[in-house]
């Protein structure tokens, strides 16, 4: 027991003396809309960026960033943990997606890899944006019928229970609807709530503004958050 409480203590000695420090930080689904915006606020905050992405990924949203990349699948746990622990990276965020009816990849078998690794590389934090309703969290809304989106969430639900599971201190930001427009500006009134039962609008770039401010931050560790934003509505065509 004493270990135990030595060795969190020692976790969150780490995680507040790099608070203000440069990071080490590899991003998967660095590509996409969420995740290039992502990148750039890291790259603003001055840390230091590599992206995992296929080959033929379209890098055209972080043209002119200073950015490494890590080429890999998501679906093959080698290039993952190659990426992984070749890097010495001192945060890992997870901004990857898909859509549900695209099966390249089981996030829950990814992630499960994802964690493995950061453990044996010393990775300090895990940020993992998932979704409203993931896993046991589906429970809290009865009355939505989710359709297509089910079992996906079912295998967001696996992928978080491997990030609880771990060793590695973590975050997770559920996200429900996402603002279709994906270039739509920055409200500023983005928040990140505990309220498990939250469910409401974001933008990209508010959401990638909150991911950003968990970096290395004691207040985000061990927490698992939902994003929204009071000042917009939730439509019915809202991109879930």
């Amino acid at each position: 027991m004493r270990f135990v409480l030595i060795l969190f203590m020692t976790v969150i000695s780490v995680l507040a003396n790099v608070a203000t420090a440069a990071e080490k930080v590899l991003v998967f689904g660095g590509t996409g809309k969420l995740g290039a915006y992502i990148v750039a606020d890291l790259i603003n905050a001055g840390d230091a960026v590599t992206v995992f992405a296929r080959s033929t990924s379209d890098r055209s949203r972080l043209k002119g960033l200073d950015v490494n990349y890590a080429i890999g699948n998501l679906d093959n746990g080698n290039e993952i943990a190659s990426a992984i622990e070749s890097g010495k990276f001192t945060v890992l965020i997870d901004a990857s997606g898909r859509r549900a009816d695209v099966f390249s990849y089981d996030h829950g078998q990814a992630m499960q890899q994802i964690v493995k690794s950061s453990e044996k590389s010393g990775v300090r934090q895990i940020i993992f944006i998932s979704s409203v309703g993931a896993g046991d969290n589906i429970k809290n809304f009865p009355d939505i019928k989710w359709g297509e989106y089910t079992s996906f969430l079912q295998e967001r639900g696996r992928a978080e229970s491997a990030v609880f599971k771990g060793q590695v201190p973590y975050t997770i930001i559920r996200t429900g609807g996402l603002v279709i427009d994906g270039d739509a500006p920055a409200t500023g009134k983005g928040k990140l709530v505990e309220d498990q039962t939250a469910l409401g609008m974001i933008t990209r770039r508010d959401l990638a503004l909150l991911v950003v401010d968990c970096v290395a931050k004691l207040a985000c560790i061990s927490k698992v958050f939902h994003a929204t934003d009071d000042s917009l509505k939730l439509p019915g065509e809202a991109k879930l």
